[in-house]
């Protein structure tokens, strides 16, 4: 995490995971994760954020694998938001996004485009 300036902030994430599979009939699965992005704060209420994320993911199967069956497959995903703090407890957000599979073929392949509006309380 960078503080680039009063009201910026930059952040980026690499990681790597062994997963047990729950998507396929493979023994578990290897998943990185490489990720960048940044909050800016218009003002001490209201703030921007957006950021990209990429993650590789491999299936690892413990016998002869079939045709047509999920080996790997990446995920591409572009985000933003913005968020009001009406006070100390309680702030409403909006996000979206989209993201993108994909895989060997194209039976995997797909699009996806989202958009969320929230409210967030703290205790």
């Amino acid at each position: 995490t960078a503080n680039v300036s009063p009201q910026f902030q930059l952040r980026g994430m690499i990681g790597r995971a062994v997963k047990s599979s729950l998507v396929s009939d493979s023994a578990y699965n290897v998943e990185k994760n490489y990720s960048v992005d940044g909050t800016y704060a218009i003002n001490p209420r209201l703030s921007l954020k957006g950021g990209y994320s990429a993650q590789p993911r491999r299936y690892i199967y413990s016998g002869p694998v079939p045709v047509n069956t999920l080996t790997r497959e990446t995920r591409h995903t572009v985000f933003s938001g913005l968020e009001y703090k009406r006070s100390e407890r309680l702030s409403f957000y909006v996000d979206g996004g989209h993201e993108r599979r994909t895989a060997p073929g194209t039976l995997f392949d797909y699009k996806n485009t989202f958009a969320l509006f929230g409210v967030r309380t703290r205790f």
